[in-house]
């Protein structure tokens, strides 16, 4: 039977060779799959695993090995009501028997999910390390075993968190990889942007390009273009947005909403700055709106012509935590574009 400080180096080893492959990878997508995968190689114990991202107070599964993937995608964990990710708010590896008998808050749909797309009741050992990117918690680790309860015993918590600190620095390399190409990508897509809609002169085919080409830059499930008309913002154009049990988006066109009854809309034009918001339902400010029921994530940003504000930008995500300030500073950029060729039409 081998010592104990042979068993130790022997799973150093392990995850020293299998770290070189990872760190290999750019893709983060690639690059999440792969440390689960790793992960139940080489850790004693590990039949199947998951991979956490957080997302605001939630956290979505990523990557999965032995799980239906697709399926957990649609359950979100909260880190205040889950056993496992209350620990690991606090830099700590958790361990624990029979994981679904550790529910206590979690609501019923999302332990029935559990259940039936992770097979839940089936797990008798679970080992968990957080992921730590750039002093914030990213993510989380999780191993599992369907046989043993004991199965992880032997694992010092010490070669957990070495795995998951060169992951996580793995996962930085990865996200400032896909940052630097999403900014080449999105300054090219900008540059096609102008040369589209400055090809057009017919204003109200020009709003339509509009919201057409934001897609190319920001992924949304709505958008809408605001004109500036007096004391109050018009919905020039509008993308996916009717009002509920309606199909028809042309309904919310006639809509003038005055500019002090709005705060986004006031803060949008007296500001001159992109406004992101992680979720319309926790922030104040928001007031509802047509066709935007559904909505959790919003960026607005101002049109400027000639130093003159003429309207605003939106768009909205149906889930929580879809934007971020880069978002907001490409949606900027994009306005820009849009409200040159807003203002060539006008002059055609």
């Amino acid at each position: 039977m081998p010592e104990p400080s042979s068993h130790a180096d022997s799973l150093a080893a392990a995850i020293l060779r299998v770290l070189r492959d990872i760190n290999a990878r750019l893709e983060l997508d690639v690059l999440l799959q792969r440390i689960v995968e790793a992960a139940v190689a080489v850790i004693p114990g590990a039949q199947r695993g998951s991979l956490l991202v957080r997302s605001g107070e939630r956290f979505r599964f990523a990557a999965a090995v032995g799980y239906d993937l697709e399926r957990l995608k649609t359950v979100e964990l909260s880190a205040k009501l889950d056993p496992i990710l209350r620990q690991s708010r606090q830099g700590k590896v958790a361990r624990l028997r029979r994981i679904s008998q550790h529910r206590g808050r979690m609501p019923l749909e999302v332990a029935r999910h559990l259940d039936q797309y992770g097979d839940a009741t089936q797990i008798r050992a679970t080992l968990a390390a957080p992921l730590f990117v750039g002093g914030e918690l990213y993510g989380n680790l999780n191993l599992d075993n369907l046989e043993d309860e004991n199965a992880f015993d032997a694992v010092p918590d010490q070669m957990v968190l070495l795995f998951a600190e060169q992951v996580a620095a793995a996962v930085e390399n990865a996200r400032l990889y896909e940052r630097e190409r999403r900014r080449r990508q999105v300054a090219d897509t900008l540059l096609e942007v102008s040369g589209v809609l400055a090809s057009q002169l017919n204003l109200g085919k020009v709003l339509e390009l509009i919201l057409a080409q934001l897609e190319r830059v920001l992924a949304n499930d709505s958008a809408a273009l605001f004109l500036l008309e007096g004391d109050a913002l018009r919905v020039a154009a509008a993308l996916r947005l009717a009002p509920r049990g309606r199909d028809r988006p042309e309904e919310v066109l006639s809509v003038r909403v005055p500019i002090e009854q709005n705060a986004l809309m006031k803060e949008l034009i007296t500001r001159r700055q992109p406004i992101v918001v992680s979720d319309v339902q926790a922030d104040q400010r928001w007031q509802a709106f047509p066709g935007l029921d559904q909505v959790r994530s919003w960026i607005g940003v101002p049109l400027l012509a000639r130093g003159q504000v003429i309207g605003y930008l939106t768009v909205g995500q149906n889930q929580p935590n879809a934007y971020g300030p880069e978002d907001g500073e490409v949606a900027l950029a994009f306005a820009h574009h849009a409200a040159n060729a807003i203002e060539n039409a006008r002059l055609y």
